[in-house]
C-alpha cells in the first residue's frame, strides 16, 4: 500500500516487563516501509526489556523511564516526542505483528474514511470481542490527540477508555485481527501477579471513567480502590458485585474476567 500523500508516521510503544516479546514487536514496525519513526517508551521495566530495546538504537527514539509511571503517561511522552502527522500505537507483548496489521490500521486515516482507527484480536465473534474498547492498537491525528494529553497523561491504564470518550463524536473504523495475539500475563508471571496485574489495569480503566466525570460515583470510587487490593478471585468477584453503576461492573467483568477465561 503506498502513502498516498508521503504523510510522516510515527509508530510509539510502550514497554512495561516485556522482554519475551518487545525485540519481534520492534523488528516488524522498523520492516514497515510506511512507518517514519519508531519511539519506544520503557516505562520503569523491571526485566531485561530497556537492554533489548537500547540494542535497537540508533534506528528507533528511546525513552527510558525509570519509574513506572503508566501507559497513558508514557504515550504522552512517545506523542510529545513524535514527528508524524499520524501517530500510531502498539501494545509491547504482541506475537505475530505485520506490514497487514499496520497498512490495515493506516488506510482508514490515508481515505479519509475515519479520524482514527482500532485495530484489535479476535476470539471466536467480532462483535463480541472484549478487546474491541480497550485494544491498544490504534492510530490517530497527531493534531487531534495533543489538546488531551494533558489530561491522560496520569489516567495509567486507563487510556484507551480516556480516548474513547474523548473521540466518540468522531469516525472510528474498528478492525478485527484474527492472526495477532499476545503474550497473556499468566503467560508471563506466576498466577498470583498474573491476577493483581489484571485487577490493577481493570481497576485503572474504571477509574479512569469516574474521575473523568463520565460517572461521578463516590462509593464505587471508595470499593475500586479496595478491589484494586484484592488477589483472590473469588473475594474479587464479590467485591466487583459491590459496584452500583453497571457499565462499570461490566468493564471490570470484560477485562479482568474475561481475560482470564483465555487462559
Amino acid at each position: 500500500m503506498d502513502n498516498p500523500k508521503k504523510i510522516n508516521i510515527s509508530a510509539i510503544v510502550p514497554v512495561f516487563d516485556e522482554e519475551r516479546t518487545i525485540a519481534g514487536v520492534i523488528t516488524a514496525l522498523l520492516a514497515c516501509p510506511l512507518l517514519d519513526e519508531v519511539i519506544v517508551v520503557n516505562d520503569g521495566s523491571t526485566d531485561s526489556s530497556p537492554k533489548i530495546i537500547r540494542s535497537f538504537k540508533p534506528r528507533i527514539k528511546f525513552i527510558n523511564l525509570h519509574k513506572n509511571r503508566g501507559k497513558g503517561f508514557a504515550l504522552a511522552k512517545g506523542i510529545r516526542k513524535a514527528h508524524g502527522e499520524i501517530v500510531t500505537f502498539w501494545d509491547g507483548d504482541l506475537i505475530g505483528l505485520s506490514d497487514k496489521h499496520i497498512e490495515s490500521l493506516l488506510q482508514p486515516l490515508f481515505s479519509k474514511e475515519a479520524d482514527a482507527a482500532y485495530g484489535y484480536r479476535v476470539f471466536g465473534n467480532s462483535a463480541l470481542s472484549p478487546f474491541k474498547d480497550i485494544t491498544g492498537q490504534r492510530a490517530y491525528y497527531r493534531k487531534d490527540l495533543l489538546p488531551h494529553v494533558s489530561n491522560f497523561i496520569h489516567s495509567r491504564f486507563g487510556v484507551e477508555v480516556y480516548l474513547n470518550d474523548a473521540f466518540k463524536d468522531q469516525k472510528i473504523v474498528r478492525l478485527p485481527w484474527r492472526d495477532l495475539k499476545t503474550l497473556q500475563k499468566y503467560q508471563k508471571f506466576d498466577s498470583q501477579r498474573a491476577v493483581r496485574e489484571y485487577v490493577k489495569e481493570g481497576v485503572e480503566i474504571a477509574q479512569t471513567i469516574t474521575k473523568s466525570g463520565i460517572y461521578q460515583l463516590n462509593e464505587d470510587w471508595k470499593n475500586l480502590k479496595k478491589l484494586s487490593k484484592s488477589t483472590n478471585l473469588d473475594e474479587i468477584q464479590k467485591r466487583v458485585q459491590t459496584i452500583k453503576n453497571p457499565q462499570i461492573r461490566k468493564i471490570l467483568d470484560d477485562y479482568i474476567f474475561k481475560y482470564i477465561r483465555t487462559k
